[in-house]
């Protein structure tokens, strides 16, 4: 019998998974701080799953750390791919942060850490400026860690700088504390607190009763911010005068004086009054007053009398003036020669005889002949023709209140 056998034969087959695309993600990410970094599977793959739950292509992401992704081909079997990525961030900080400078002033920005290598919008390569915006200004860092070039900004405000108007509205007189000032304050941040001197004035913005000179404005805001300036006060200045006596002493044979004064240039006086120190004024510009008390205050051995002037000028400003005036007896200066035809001394000279009323001057020989006689006589004889020789005088002088005589001798050497 014949058999027949059959032989089955298996025959195995390996199958390799071809897919459409590969996922490959970089093994490391780095990325700056404050910049999310962008996460790309790739495309035409079907599905994604990120570890963060994600299902997108992309992801951002802005926390460093592991990041993986499970994608799905597109391919018949629909066959799976997984990777992952190691994200890092270049960190750094400019301190202070976005600030606001209440007052002006400068503030310094400074990278950290300090170890990275920095270049700032003013061109600086150090890790920390110092800047003085006048108005908001922001700045910006690129630093560079030999790894990454990373770059960030900070804004510095500005707030209103102050700004303030000053004028003075009232002049007083040089010896008076009666000006007046005015201040108008804007920018900072009002409300403003203002001191003059050192004080608060009545009217906050208005000092008044201020004396001449150079005196202190301060002026502080809501946030503190402090100004302070020095401001001065003008006045108008008094009449400038000065006073004249004729003579510069009261005698008590003659206590007449006269009395002037005259103004300095720029000064207009517009009233005044003498007072002669014995209880008398004057309104008169030249007076001539005569102290008929005199024997009276000599007795009580009174030195002198205070004579004042007080002057108004035009702006109304007044001032009082003082003179002394001594009380005294008047002591003539009466020559023994003279010598008319050698020197200076010609004439027979007699000081402070004029302070007399009146004076008689009689002059004799040797023999007692008058050879000369002169009423209020002025220090004008000179010998006349006489020879030299010894002669004689009498001085008489009449006072107010004492007569005097004198008697001696002169000799006229030619």
């Amino acid at each position: 019998m014949k058999k027949t056998v059959f032989l089955t034969v298996l025959f195995f087959s390996f199958i390799s998974i071809i897919y459409s695309q590969t996922l490959q993600l970089p093994d490391t990410v780095r990325g700056c701080q404050h910049n999310p970094v962008t996460l790309d599977a790739g495309a035409d793959f079907e599905t994604y799953l990120w570890s963060t739950g994600d299902t997108s292509r992309t992801i951002a992401v802005t926390t460093a750390g592991r990041y993986s992704v499970t994608v799905t081909d597109t391919t018949a079997i629909h066959a799976t791919q997984k990777d992952s990525t190691f994200v890092t961030f270049l960190q750094f900080s400019i301190l202070p942060q976005d600030t606001l400078l209440i007052c002006p002033d400068s503030v310094t920005l400074t990278v950290v850490p300090s170890d990275l290598w920095c270049v700032w919008s003013t061109g600086t390569t150090t890790n920390s400026i110092k800047v003085k915006p006048k108005q908001t200004t922001k700045y910006w860092v690129t630093v560079n860690d030999g790894a990454s070039v990373c770059t960030d900004t900070v804004e510095v405000k500005v707030q209103a700088p102050y700004h303030v108007f000053m004028e003075q509205f009232y002049k007083g007189c040089a010896d008076t504390c009666d000006g007046q000032f005015r201040a108008k304050v804007t920018g900072g941040a009002p409300p403003y607190h203002l001191l003059w001197d050192s004080h608060a004035a009545l009217f906050d913005t208005i000092a008044v009763d201020l004396c001449p000179g150079d005196h202190q404005f301060t002026v502080t805001d809501n946030n503190g911010c402090r100004f302070d300036t020095v401001f001065t006060v003008e006045a108008y200045p008094a009449a400038k005068i000065e006073i004249q006596t004729d003579p510069d002493s009261v005698f008590l044979q003659n206590p007449t004086v006269k009395f002037s004064f005259t103004e300095s240039e720029g000064s207009q006086v517009s009233d005044w009054q003498w007072n002669f120190g014995d209880s008398t004024t004057s309104k008169e510009h030249d007076p001539s007053h005569t102290y008929i008390a005199i024997k009276k205050y000599y007795k009580q051995d009174v030195k002198s009398y205070q004579i004042s002037l007080w002057v108004k000028n035009e702006n109304g400003c007044d001032t009082t003036y003082v003179v002394e005036l001594p009380i005294e007896e008047i002591k003539l200066k009466i020559p023994n020669v003279i010598t008319p035809s050698r020197d200076n001394n010609h004439y027979f000279v007699i000081k402070d005889l004029d302070e007399y009323i009146s004076t008689q001057l009689i002059i004799f020989d040797r023999w007692g002949r008058k050879v000369y006689d002169k009423n209020n006589y002025d220090s004008s004889w000179d010998g006349g023709g006489l020879s030299d020789g010894v002669y004689y005088y009498i001085l008489k002088c009449q006072g107010y209140f004492k007569n005097d005589a004198f008697k001696g001798s002169i000799t006229i050497i030619r």
